[in-house]
């Protein structure tokens, strides 16, 4: 991936871009409750090929609201016995895990630069 598709699939992902997509990352964890590894790792992917650039305003903050609704919604949502969201092929016990690696990924964009020590 280059750093012109990057954007393009950051946008896909999110709701306030004209870019955006049903059939993102995000789209398809809003619309059909479904973490699709696949589509999260292209957006990954993007996150950290544009970590390595200078980031603009706009590029942030689509990235922050991503951050936003799948930490502060989804996973959320997910965990809560109250909620009635439930993503459909991920346990409770996997959800740690992907919060982790999905903030590990964005932590670049968002301000920190820190990383996670290696072993």
């Amino acid at each position: 991936m280059d750093k012109h598709d990057a954007p393009i699939i950051i946008g896909q992902n999110s709701v306030a871009s004209p870019h955006y997509t049903s059939s993102s990352f995000v789209g398809r964890l809003h619309e059909e409750r479904v973490w699709d590894h696949s589509l999260f790792r292209k957006l990954s992917e993007a996150i950290s090929v544009i970590a390595s650039e200078e980031v603009n305003q706009d590029l942030r903050d689509m990235a922050f609201d991503i951050y936003s609704y799948v930490v502060g919604v989804s996973l959320l949502a997910h965990v809560d016995p109250n909620d009635g969201f439930k993503i459909s092929n991920v346990s409770k016990e996997e959800v740690y895990d992907l919060r982790d690696e999905f903030d590990l990924t964005f932590r670049r964009v968002l301000g920190s630069r820190s990383r996670a020590p290696t072993v």
